[in-house]
């Protein structure tokens, strides 16, 4: 219930996701859900090592940078995960595989679980690099310090820097947090105020004119 208590939108949009996926596995089975998690996976592995060589093609599209990486990995990935798709599709009519049904559901759940998490990863990656520095939408909730670690995880497979560089979050120039030790220290609220100093009874004396 505490966890639960400190949970923000978007950590409910990532725990709905999986649930989604997960039950989507369980209905579907293994054999129903092979072939989307092999044009995920291969589609983000391709997209992270071939998107520099279609980069040149974006480039009348866009001359940003950071746009064009992200619209050639976006293009590569789509390609990949297109040709994939397709020829599990091919292959699964040719080929019949008879499973068992409990097993086909549970390893189904798994692959949900999989694909849901990969996903969740890519779209985190994106969010962070194109949200505000100052959002605090990738940063403040629960879910955040897991999907980082495995997003730079996975960031080490794309293999151009440039792309591999428009997928990293954009950091604010000054954190909140060192905000609020700088702004404790400029202004501590236990030392009492200072007392001005009394006046001397010579100086009344000279104000009253005696």
């Amino acid at each position: 219930m505490e966890l639960t208590a400190q949970f923000t939108i978007y950590d409910y949009c990532v725990v709905g996701i999986f649930a989604l996926f997960i039950l989507r596995g369980l209905w579907l089975g293994f054999i129903g859900q092979i072939i989307g998690l092999l044009a995920l996976y291969i589609g983000f592995l391709a997209a992270s090592r071939f998107s520099g060589e279609i980069a040149p093609w974006i480039r009348p599209l866009t001359s940003d940078p950071k746009v064009m990486a992200f619209l050639a990995w976006i293009v590569a990935f789509a390609l990949a995960w297109l040709a994939v798709a397709l020829v599990g599709k091919l292959f699964m009519r040719v080929v019949r595989v008879t499973v068992a049904g409990g097993f086909d559901r549970l390893a189904g759940a798994a692959l949900g679980f999989l694909k849901a998490g990969l996903l969740i990863v890519i779209v985190h990656m994106i969010l962070g690099a194109t949200l505000p520095a100052e959002n605090s939408l990738t940063r403040d909730c629960v879910t955040c310090l897991a999907l980082d670690k495995t997003a730079n995880f996975c960031r080490t497979f794309i293999s151009d820097p440039k792309t591999r560089d428009a997928f990293m979050r954009k950091a604010p120039a000054i954190s909140i947090e060192a905000m609020k030790r700088y702004l404790d220290r400029a202004a501590p609220v236990d030392e009492s105020p200072v007392k001005p100093p009394a006046e001397s009874p010579l100086t009344k004396q000279q104000e009253t004119g005696h």
